[in-house]
């Protein structure tokens, strides 16, 4: 007569069991007591935690089965299941996670993965929970220097290992990064009112031989003033004067702006709208105004030709800017960063032949606040939403000597954060929302002082990036 298996008993038992039952039936000992099966009981701990970019297996799941028979594991659920490999009880990311960049479901750096546990017969789980730490990757935030009041603007000097750097207030100082000893190099004469104060200071190329700057600020009456100045004036004081140009300004928000030489060689100047709240005056979009403006400023080969004289000539490259923060050139085409009044904030591309129009104050970043948009409006290549009391801070495409951030383009919120993006993702057309570029500010945490509200970035001469705390302090990235 054939004997129907016991619910619950593995095969390998089965023979077992009925030997014992027919033994125990054929000494009068009544009915068969059925072994249960106990299923696997896990071991290994609940947590984990492993540094980012780790690509080999990083846990090893364990359990322990009762009846001392073999146990295999697979993945069975969590958030993020999909993340990890499993092999052997070996587990590892599918792909080599990024602190700055999360996977995970909740974008926190806590993975949720479940793994079972069987034995051919019972199974059991553990709900794993992984948490992802931060590597610096390599780079070293050192403040240099400390002291200044309402820094707005850094430039390198050609020649020079020195640096200028501006405050608000119209002080200028040289910056020796070596020592952290400043130098009070000059004073402009401006006001501080709201936004205004020097905005940008940027030196002429050839400024060793002929000591030729020019400053962005605002003027006594509020005005935005492009002023050029030399190193060496009337008994041998550095001196300004405002020939540039000169634009009236009539609120006091909106003096954002910036000042660069691009690879043609030319000066390039980013200006604010008029103020107020969504341009009420109009003026970036007016071509008669110089304000929400990108101009290309060239010396006049005729300056005396005309009612007066005009020692330099503008051309705009673009318009419908609402407040500039930063510029740098990328393939030979400005990147710029512009600051959102409510809704987004934007990093521009712009070619330094065509031009553009940017959109303000139809646009804020792709967001059309007031119909209709002008016509050919371009799209911000980066953009993210605005965060009260922030602002973008656009930099540069990193050069230096930190191999992790090579080709990256880094660039900040005054809020405190820090990212970047591969420079590579930087193209005329789609623009890149905040899901694809990288949080770095734990990398950036500076060996001393704070850095918490970044106003502006700058470069030497050697390739080495600058940012500038509106705390009054100033630091250099460089390799740990």
């Amino acid at each position: 007569m054939k004997t129907a298996p016991v619910q619950g008993i593995r095969p390998t038992l089965q023979a077992g069991v009925l030997a014992t039952a027919l033994l125990l039936g054929g000494c009068g000992g009544g009915s068969p007591t059925p072994v249960v099966n106990r299923p696997p009981t896990f071991s290994s701990p609940a947590t984990a935690s492993v540094s980012e970019n780790t690509a080999n297996a990083f846990y090893t799941a364990s359990a322990i089965d009762p009846e001392g028979g073999a146990v295999t594991y697979t993945i069975s659920g969590g958030a993020d299941a999909a993340a990890f490999t499993l092999s052997g009880g070996q587990l590892a990311f599918a792909t080599a996670p990024n602190f700055d960049l999360p996977g995970d479901a909740d974008a926190n750096n806590v993975y949720l993965v479940q793994l079972r546990a069987s034995d051919g017969v019972g199974t059991s789980t553990i709900d794993l929970q992984i948490t992802v730490t931060n590597s610096k990757e390599g780079i070293a935030v050192r403040r240099i220097a400390t002291g200044f009041v309402d820094p707005v603007a850094i430039s390198a000097i050609p020649g020079d290992t020195k640096l200028f750097v501006a405050e608000r207030g119209g002080r200028i100082f040289l910056l020796d990064p070596a020592t952290g000893v400043k130098t009070l190099f000059q004073t402009l004469a401006t006001t501080t009112t709201g936004d205004r104060g020097i905005r940008a200071i940027v030196t002429q190329p050839d400024y060793a031989a002929t000591g030729r700057y020019f400053v962005l600020a605002s003027g006594s009456t509020g005005s935005v003033q492009l002023y050029t100045c030399m190193r060496g004036g009337i008994f041998g004081s550095p001196i300004c004067d405002s020939s540039v140009f000169g634009a009236p300004h009539a609120e006091t928000n909106n003096y954002g702006g910036f000042l660069g030489y691009g690879p043609d060689g030319k000066l390039y100047a980013g200006t604010g709208d008029g103020g107020g709240s969504r341009d009420p005056g109009g003026t970036a979009q007016q071509d008669d105004s110089h304000l929400g403006k990108v101009l290309r400023i060239d010396l006049n080969p005729d300056p005396y030709a005309g009612a007066g004289p005009r020692p330099y000539l503008f051309t705009e490259i673009a318009k419908g800017l609402h407040n500039p923060r930063g510029v740098t050139f990328l393939n030979g085409q400005l990147l710029l960063g512009d600051r959102g009044e409510t809704t987004r904030e934007e990093i521009d591309l712009v070619p330094l032949t065509a031009g553009g129009n940017l959109g303000w104050p139809s646009k804020e970043g792709t967001v059309v606040i007031a119909a209709p948009v002008p016509a050919g409006a371009i799209d911000p290549v980066i953009e993210y939403p605005h965060v009260t009391g922030g602002g973008v801070v656009a930099g540069y495409v990193y050069r230096g000597q930190v191999t992790s951030l090579q080709n990256q383009y880094v660039f900040a919120d005054q809020s405190g954060v820090i990212f970047s993006l591969p420079a590579s993702r930087i193209t005329a057309g789609p623009t890149v929302g905040s899901s694809a570029f990288e949080r770095r500010t734990a990398d950036f945490a500076p060996d001393a002082g704070t850095l918490t509200a970044p106003v502006a970035f700058g470069e030497d001469n050697n390739g080495d990036l600058y940012i500038v705390d509106a705390g009054g302090e100033i630091f250099r990235v460089t390799r740990e």
